[in-house]
This record gives structure tokens, C-alpha cells and sequence, in this order.
């Protein structure tokens, strides 16, 4: 994405949704803001314009409270890139409607951090229980302890956890 705000909009639009149609979301949204998706154009949409585009109430409601954070100074968006991956998860989920699956997604996409196990992730979750050959799919914390083993390159794990889900042979151990 071109800045890192319009980034967290796209993640915010993903949520619980199949990556293509947040795409279109994304795109009718830059759209109606003129062509480049900025705080000052959603706020000038409005939630309800936001809305319009076809996403629910409540992700409006979000990417109106990113726009607000964010031109007003709460939020120094922009300076993440300059910042820890904890500092940085700590300054997303203070917004409304950003949670820490929204800015890992962030953190990993936008940002290209390196670190970055989305423990919370259903996907990550149950391609661990696969690989690992576990009876249940691990709890948050089950993840994170294994995960530990693959820093500083979690961000990398999580890939091939995600990749081993659309080739199921990929994450099969050997015979």
C-alpha cells in the first residue's frame, strides 16, 4: 500500500473476509475518496459514505476512528516503521476495531517485519496442530511457546505455516 495508513485501512477491511473481496473493498473505497486514501478523505466520507462501499457498520465505524487517531496526532502512523514490533502493536490496538490479529497482519504486510507469529491466527493454529501432529488445535500460548524456537524469524515460520495450509504435503513430516 502506499503509505502505511491506507495499509491499515486494507487490514482493517480484511477482517474475517476472504482477501479478494477486501481488495475491492479497498479499491471502491480509494475511489470514493478521489484516488489516494488518506485520514483527511475518510473523514470527509464520512462512516456512512464508508459504509457505502459495501462494508458492515462496525469496520466503518473502524476506519473512521484509524482516520481520526491518526489526523489528530494519537496516532503517528507513518513512524511506525521506526518503532519495535511491541511498540508498534501497542500503538494500533488502541484504536477502535484494531486488534492484535489486525496489527500483526500490519506489522508482516506493511511494515516487513521479520519477528512477527500471529499466535491468535486460526490459520497458524491449525497448520501447527498438523505439523506438530497435536490432537486439538494449540491454544494462543501453546503457539507462542513453540514459536519462540523460530526468533528472530517468526514472520518466515508463520509463511510456511500459512503455505503449508494450501499444500497440505507441505506440512506433513516424512514417513
Amino acid at each position: 500500500m502506499d503509505s502505511n495508513f491506507a495499509g491499515m485501512v486494507m487490514h482493517i477491511l480484511a477482517q474475517q473476509i476472504a482477501a479478494r473481496v477486501a481488495l475491492v473493498l479497498y479499491d471502491r473505497l480509494t475511489a470514493a475518496a478521489g484516488g489516494t486514501l488518506t485520514p483527511d478523505a475518510v473523514l470527509r466520507l464520512g462512516v456512512d459514505q464508508v459504509k457505502a462501499i459495501g462494508t458492515s457498520h462496525s469496520k466503518a465505524t473502524y476506519v473512521f476512528a484509524l482516520a481520526e487517531a491518526v489526523s489528530s496526532g494519537q496516532l503517528d502512523i507513518e513512524h511506525l516503521a521506526n518503532v519495535s514490533d511491541e511498540d508498534a502493536e501497542d500503538s494500533l490496538i488502541q484504536i477502535k476495531g484494531i486488534g492484535p490479529w489486525s496489527a500483526e497482519m500490519f506489522l508482516i504486510h506493511q511494515l516487513r517485519r521479520g519477528d512477527i507469529l500471529p499466535a491468535g491466527d486460526l490459520g497458524i493454529r491449525a497448520a501447527i496442530r498438523t505439523v506438530f501432529l497435536l490432537e486439538d488445535i494449540p491454544a494462543i500460548d501453546e503457539v507462542r511457546r513453540r514459536g519462540q524456537l523460530w526468533s528472530p524469524y517468526r514472520t518466515y515460520a508463520a509463511a510456511l505455516l500459512w503455505r503449508s495450509l494450501a499444500d497440505p504435503s507441505a506440512g506433513t513430516p516424512a514417513a
